[in-house]
């Protein structure tokens, strides 16, 4: 109860497949840097939460670089920027495409 999107991917990413590929960067709904497709609708995966079975599939705008991984639109882009990097857990740096 209380998960969100994002915190299920870093946790499948972490624990179970390390080559699971998603974008984040602000991590508060912001940028818009982690977009993709719950059960066919756009959302924020920073800030969406979890209810029961979900299908997650990649934000469509862009051509699709790797699994969640998209070629984000350049005002997507612009704004995750401007928001600046923060550091993420793990001494990873946010932003990054994992």
């Amino acid at each position: 109860p209380g998960q969100i999107v994002l915190g299920v991917l870093q946790y499948i990413y972490e624990h179970m497949d390390p080559t699971l590929a998603f974008s984040c960067s602000c991590r508060i709904g912001l940028c818009g840097a982690c977009l993709v497709r719950v059960n066919g609708k756009v959302v924020r995966a920073c800030t969406t939460l979890v209810e029961g079975d979900m299908l997650i599939e990649p934000y469509k705008t862009g051509a699709v670089v790797r699994d969640l991984v998209t070629d984000l639109p350049p005002l997507v882009k612009q704004q995750g920027e401007s928001v600046g990097s923060h550091p993420a857990p793990g001494g990873d740096e946010a932003g990054k495409q994992r």
